[in-house]
């Protein structure tokens, strides 16, 4: 199951064409399990496939549900970290005020997260 396709990726200016293809082997169950995902985003078995190799080698090498977890798991830390000191003196914010600090852990948590994930990008980068 192979395609090739010549089409534009990235800036258009660059003009990428596809014309290597990879042959894969897979178990009619992982057959299966990749025609459903496929079908449920929309895509054939070929396009979706390429779509999270290509997603793996350009960067988003953690699937999007990994990362919306790693984002509140994020969030969750720092509203702990952040409220923890002031719940121990027992100094509890009023609902305003903790509305305020839950409103800008929401927009810190997404940067944090891309700040990781390109470290830890950059890391692997650099192991042989």
């Amino acid at each position: 199951m192979s395609t090739t396709l010549t089409t534009e990726i990235g800036d258009p200016k660059k003009r990428a064409t596809r014309d290597k293809t990879i042959g894969v082997r897979v178990s009619e169950e992982e057959f299966a399990l990749l025609e459903q995902r496929a079908w449920k985003a929309g895509k054939v078995a070929a396009e979706y496939a390429r779509d999270i190799l290509l997603d793996t080698l350009h960067g988003s090498m953690l699937p999007r549900l990994t990362q919306q977890t790693l984002t509140e798991v994020v969030a969750v830390r720092l509203l702990l970290l952040n409220l923890l000191p002031a719940f121990a003196k027992q100094e509890l914010p009023g609902m305003e005020e903790l509305r305020e600090f839950i409103a800008q852990v929401d927009q810190e948590k997404i940067q944090i997260v891309r700040d990781q994930i390109r470290q830890w990008k950059e890391e692997t980068e650099e192991q042989p």
